[in-house]
């Protein structure tokens, strides 16, 4: 039997694609993709929303499958690029950055990977 986790229903604001990073849109129970460093609500399943009313579900904790934009390792808390594709976080010294997770496997560009999700700020 499959454990579906925390997974919940929105109303998109715009496309935003599978498998990527989701924020917090303008209105309640409104999302939008991620396109840099916003506080998060999780990660689109394996379907998206082709445009802005439509419905989406967004998993909101466990392991799940991301889209990543560049090179990610094992270990690697995980932020949103500008198509909401998870990037390996890097904040500058001192400075706080949102992040969706950490990976549960390497990856590369286009490539899709495990990140355990628990959204957060964490500080370079």
């Amino acid at each position: 039997m499959s454990n579906l986790g925390m997974v919940r229903n929105f109303t998109a604001n715009g496309l935003i694609n599978k498998r990527r990073i989701v924020k917090f849109g303008a209105a309640e129970w409104e999302a939008a993709q991620a396109d840099g460093n916003q506080p998060y609500i999780g990660i689109t399943g394996p379907r998206g929303a082709a445009a802005a009313k439509d419905r989406v579900d967004v998993q909101m904790d466990e392991i799940r499958d991301l889209d990543f934009g560049g090179v990610v390792a094992y270990g690697d808390w995980i932020t949103a690029d500008a198509d909401g594709k998870g990037v390996a976080a890097a904040p500058a010294a001192d400075a706080q950055m949102n992040v969706i997770g950490r990976a549960m496997e390497m990856g590369v560009d286009g490539s899709y990977g495990k990140v355990h999700i628990m959204p957060q700020q964490i500080t370079g």
